[in-house]
């Protein structure tokens, strides 16, 4: 229930703040989720994932724990963002997911297992500030998949649709 004024130009530093973490450790077209409500670190987080040419998952948050763990199975995702809320009945059950799974979140927690998305934002701007600013050299095949969205489909059971930049792009176009 809380708005704020953030600027286009904030918002593009965010997402290159957030962008620099994922491309100096080394991601790229790797799957990536986010789960949690509308919220701006949602949005910087899908976005900076889709712009570092890496793939986004997101997730439905009023989906069951089993199911958010399908998701990132059948995903093949290495890491997931999104509000500690939903984070903590995963992490309960990382040993389900690969090893080396990350979970970082949107919120400050005491909970050990979740890593803080607003330090490792923090390390993207730190590098930004020193002129490594990665999304800058980053190029973008408007063909290749960028989102991978989990529908029910008709029979309940999720599938991903593959989208790419050239997809999405194309029906705002049309719109």
């Amino acid at each position: 229930g809380v708005y704020y004024d953030v600027t286009y130009k904030k918002f593009r530093h965010d997402i290159y703040y957030l962008g620099n973490s994922l491309i100096a450790d080394n991601y790229s077209r790797k799957h990536i989720a986010v789960i949690g409500a509308n919220s701006y670190k949602w949005a910087v987080t899908y976005l900076a994932v889709t712009c570092s040419n890496n793939v986004i998952v997101p997730i439905d948050k009023e989906l069951m724990t089993d199911n958010v763990l399908d998701i990132l199975r059948d995903s093949d995702s290495i890491m997931l963002f999104g509000d500690a809320k939903y984070l903590s009945a995963v992490a309960e059950r990382i040993d389900e997911l690969p090893e080396g799974f990350k979970l970082y979140s949107f919120d400050e927690t005491e909970n050990k297992a979740l890593l803080s998305y607003d330090e490792y934002f923090e390390a993207g701007r730190q590098m930004y500030k020193k002129g490594k600013k990665y999304l800058n050299d980053v190029t973008l095949d408007k063909d290749a998949m960028t989102s991978l969205l989990f529908t029910s489909g008709t029979t309940g059971v999720s599938k991903g649709v593959c989208l790419s930049q050239h997809n999405i792009c194309s029906v705002i176009t049309s719109l």
